[in-house]
């Protein structure tokens, strides 16, 4: 989403892992937002509860807490056209969140 020309206006991102690249979508973001001044965008971003507390997601992924780093970096921006969605869906782990991000994501970015 912080690439020139991209074609996409709305985008789902389940569970992503932050960590890799070593924090290049931070850095992408960051130098984004030093030429631009809007993010006419919708994100919906969401995690499982569970994959805070699972070492092998959480620590080397950076998801839980990456995720909520990014959602915290992009509303602090300001972005008048973001429309930025973040959920953390209950009981569920890496495994198993994604068929849920799919079905509210559609459903939070192509609500009528």
């Amino acid at each position: 989403m912080f690439q020139p020309n991209t074609p996409f206006k709305k985008y789902i991102i389940s569970s992503p892992g932050m960590a890799y690249g070593g924090g290049e979508a931070f850095r992408q973001e960051a130098d984004y937002a030093k030429t631009h001044k809007d993010l006419a965008v919708g994100v919906y971003l969401a995690a499982g509860s569970l994959e805070a507390t699972t070492p092998e997601v959480e620590v080397l992924g950076d998801v839980v807490s990456g995720m909520s780093r990014l959602a915290g970096v992009l509303s602090s921006r300001h972005y008048p056209g973001l429309k930025l969605t973040v959920e953390y869906h209950p009981g569920m782990n890496h495994n198993d969140v994604m068929g849920t991000t799919v079905v509210r994501g559609l459903r939070t970015l192509y609500a009528k």
